[in-house]
């Protein structure tokens, strides 16, 4: 990340330039700005632009001159936050060789800083991926509030007692249907009748045991 502004005034403004290489699931961008004597705050976001390339870039209307910036992924989640860097102004000198965007590469074969004019500066060899150095410090997300108790073991607990339920089924579904089948009023009417409302049929004499009676 580098953060330029041309005269530290609103007029100029504040130019931002941030590229993460690899990071290929960055949607947009989110700037902060602080300017206070350090980088302690407070922060405010001054804009969000879309991701444009492998560089983007963002001019905010205004100057701060602490900054830092925050990659944000499709489903608008920040993925990471960068540190936090102080705003590079140009001396009035070399100011003379910078726009609105940032300041020009010096010229190889000139021998000083004086010499370096507008007219003289290869505007094709502006580059702004070296970022100064930053500081570690940053606010902290906030965190969300913690969830309740019956929050957290609420989803565990109805788990459980489907999976209890669903064993109690099981094991109780065989002596149900086992019950169901033998209790029918057929089966019901022969148990209670017995062996001795068994329907006999008519038996014959020879096979009786019993002789005849003659006269």
């Amino acid at each position: 990340m580098f953060v330029y502004s041309h005269n530290a005034t609103a007029t100029s403004g504040t130019v931002f330039y941030v590229s993460w290489n690899g990071a290929t699931d960055i949607k947009a961008w989110n700037f902060y700005t602080a300017s206070g004597g350090d980088a302690a705050g407070p922060w405010r976001q001054v804009g969000t632009v879309n991701r444009t390339g492998f560089e983007t870039r963002y001019r905010w209307h205004g100057f701060g001159k602490w900054s830092f910036a925050e990659a944000v992924n499709m489903d608008g989640r920040a993925i990471r936050r960068s540190k936090v860097y102080k705003t590079f102004v140009p001396s009035e000198a070399l100011r003379k060789a910078c726009d609105t965007w940032g300041c020009a590469a010096m010229i190889p074969d000139r021998s000083g800083q004086g010499r370096l004019r507008p007219e003289d500066v290869k505007w094709e060899a502006v580059g702004y991926n070296e970022g100064a150095q930053g500081v570690p410090r940053y606010p902290d997300r906030q965190s969300p509030a913690p969830l309740g108790v019956a929050w957290q073991i609420g989803p565990q607990a109805a788990a459980l007692l489907v999976v209890v339920a669903y064993v109690v089924l099981l094991w109780l579904s065989p002596r149900v249907y086992a019950r169901l089948d033998g209790s029918g009023p057929a089966r019901e009417s022969q148990e209670r009748a017995g062996p001795e409302c068994l329907e006999l049929g008519p038996v014959s004499p020879r096979h009786s045991g019993l002789g005849t009676v003659s006269r």
